[in-house]
């Protein structure tokens, strides 16, 4: 019977025992989160043993925080009852709780009724409640629809919220820095849970093509270019270029810094020498000039087109490749214009700034948006991007996953646009930081991060082919090495929250030893091969095994999963999910490892049918949860 819709779940339930309907609460979920049938019904019963209101008894029910101490935990005070000893009526409630089919009788423990599942009714819950959603359990799909009750106008209520997330965004002919890498990883996975949750997601990788690097650049390759070593490996070049002319710009840099700190005027020096080529240069680009366009479009096209094999190494795809070139001229006009005529730009030596201080800003310093030269700053094309943007796509929210050392930028931008009457705009801009990746070495390009977690991976599999033995051949070859290494490279970042440093560790991102990437990987593999390719019937099973305090503890963690992804879409924090995923994995580890142990010895299970349709049921957990963080199984 299928549990898809209300009165087939209800069916189910009936077929325990339960022939009082699933009571209804506004907050409760059935059809998506198994935990609310629990939660529903542990109310109902609180209900008629306290004889307090529906929804305060389903509001005093939470998660027990540690599965020793049950699967849920009433907190008796907020039941809302008079009494001198709540104490007293823990104990009293826990004497009144009746027989029940999901439930087995609870312990009080001082305030607390801890209340467990009934280990026999369970899995004749869970398993035919997964198996019918397969690769949307877990996930709400139906999040990203817009509510008839607020959606404005002139958009269509019941079609999907858009959502734009700029994420890695690197500079060309510079480092990919560990910045750029937690962008790409944390932006990923952003994109992928909105997606999962049935929004219309815009991936965008906005590049730093523009400004007056790009006009150091092109000095540098004016000395040190060379077409050949460009298009044998062309980020390698740009960079090796970019660094050989930062070397040579260093003194006149220092030279300009000293003055400043005197506080001299710096017109002239920036006026000679690499700080007049780069900005002629820089002047040049934004004033039109074929020449300048010309090589600054060599450079942009093949950066685009090598990142583009990189991101696809790492199962990343982007919608858009915009870059602050793209950023329409007339919007910043507009801009300018808005900002000028309501009084915030000002002009100072030449340079039109934004005193955001003394527009009550306190927080914020003095920002210039247009320089003495006449060029644009990246603040003022961020602010113009926010608005053109917003017009192309008319999105519900676009989130900017940019390191957090940027905020001061992005809290300029969102004045900016408040100053501009657009603060309808501002409020659906959302800055997702992160702190710094470290331990990177010697690495300088993303093919280098690649190829150093690739590498990693490989190594483990050669060395030790007998550990993967329950994989396909085909597993130890480059191609599927290569993934393993990615999807190590791709949890070790998410691992840890994002306000806190990750290090970079090849050697820890393929130890079997800990929770990382490969150990998520080696085990979902496993998992797949005692599968082979079985599909289980779930009529008629002889669930008696599943009784046994290994299963049920993994059927219990099980149960929470829709709501771990629930936490971890609300937070856009993937370090909850994956947390729980190696829960997972270590409980199926030591099942699939007894039950390797028991046919060794000759024991055999009675209970086939249902074994497989646990260990399904695991899978799809773990290949969800995979999924929403974006990283692809090495096995399907």
């Amino acid at each position: 019977m299928a549990t898809t819709s209300l009165d087939a779940l209800q069916g189910l339930l009936e077929n325990l025992g339960l022939e009082d309907p699933i009571p209804p609460f506004t907050s409760c979920d059935v059809l998506t989160r198994p935990l609310d049938i629990f939660h529903s019904y542990l109310a109902d019963i609180l209900v008629k043993i306290a004889y307090c209101e529906p929804q305060v008894a389903y509001d005093a029910i939470q998660w027990a925080t540690d599965m020793n101490n049950g699967d849920l935990d009433v907190v008796v005070p907020k039941l809302r009852i008079k009494t001198t000893d709540n104490k007293e009526l823990t104990r009293d409630l826990a004497e009144k709780f009746p027989q029940s089919s999901l439930f087995s009788l609870p312990l009080a423990d001082g305030i607390h009724l801890r209340v467990f599942f009934l280990s026999k009714s369970l899995p004749k819950v869970l398993l035919p409640y997964i198996h019918d959603r397969k690769e949307t359990y877990g996930i709400d799909t139906a999040a990203g629809l817009r509510d008839p009750a607020t959606s404005s106008p002139d958009a269509s209520a019941g079609t999907r919220k858009k959502v734009v997330v700029e994420f890695s965004s690197p500079n060309i002919g510079a480092k990919f820095e560990g910045a750029h890498l937690r962008s790409t990883l944390i932006g990923s996975y952003i994109a992928s849970m909105h997606e999962a949750h049935g929004w219309d997601v815009v991936r965008l990788n906005y590049l730093g093509d523009w400004g007056k690097q790009l006009g150091l650049l092109a000095a540098g390759w004016t000395r040190f270019g060379s077409d050949e070593l460009f298009a044998a490996d062309p980020l390698r070049h740009l960079l090796d270029v970019y660094l050989q002319i930062e070397e040579l710009f260093r003194p006149e840099q220092e030279a300009r810094d000293k003055l400043r700190d005197e506080k001299k005027d710096t017109a002239e020096i920036e006026s000679q020498g690499l700080y007049a080529e780069r900005d002629g240069f820089f002047k040049k680009m934004e004033d039109g000039d074929a020449d300048a366009l010309a090589l600054w479009t060599k450079f942009r096209d093949v950066s685009i087109e090598s990142y583009r094999i990189l991101y696809a190494a790492m199962n990343v795809t982007f919608d858009e490749y915009a870059g602050e070139s793209q950023v329409n001229r007339d919007i910043i006009a507009e801009v300018e214009a808005t900002l000028r005529e309501k009084g915030f730009l000002e002009e100072s030596d030449g340079s039109w700034l934004i005193d955001y201080k003394k527009h009550g800003h306190k927080g914020l310093s003095t920002a210039i948006l247009r320089g003495r030269t006449g060029s644009t700053t990246y603040l003022l094309r961020d602010i113009a991007a926010a608005v053109e943007r917003d017009r192309k796509y008319a999105f519900d929210k676009m989130v900017y996953v940019v390191k957090a050392e940027q905020e001061s930028h992005f809290q300029r931008i969102f004045a900016a646009l408040e100053m501009m009457g657009l603060a309808d705009l501002r409020s659906r801009l959302e800055h997702v930081s992160f702190a710094k990746c470290v331990d990177l070495g010697e690495t300088a390009l993303l093919s280098d991060i690649i190829g150093t977690s690739q590498s990693a991976a490989r190594i483990v599999i050669e060395s030790d082919p007998d550990n993967y033995a329950s994989f396909p051949a085909t597993t130890a070859t480059p191609t599927t090495a290569d993934r393993f290494g990615i999807a190590a490279l791709q949890v070790q970042e998410m691992l840890v929250r994002r306000n806190n440093n990750t290090h970079f560790s090849a050697d820890r991102m393929v130890s079997l030893e800990v929770s990382s990437g490969a150990r998520l990987q080696y085990w979902y593999g496993r998992l797949c091969a005692a599968l082979q390719g079985a599909t289980p019937d779930l009529e008629d099973l002889d669930y008696a095994l599943l009784v046994e305090e290994d299963y049920t503890n993994l059927l219990r963690v099980m149960t929470q999963f829709p709501d771990i992804v629930q936490g971890a879409f609300r937070t856009m924090e993937a370090t909850g999910l994956l947390t729980y995923l190696f829960r997972i994995v270590d409980q199926i580890s030591v099942i699939l490892e007894d039950e390797e142990d028991e046919e060794e010895a000759g024991g055999a299970s009675s209970s086939v049918g249902a074994r497989l349709a646990l260990l399904e049921s695991v899978r799809l957990v773990l290949r969800n949860g995979m999924g929403v963080l974006g990283v692809e199984p090495v096995l399907v």
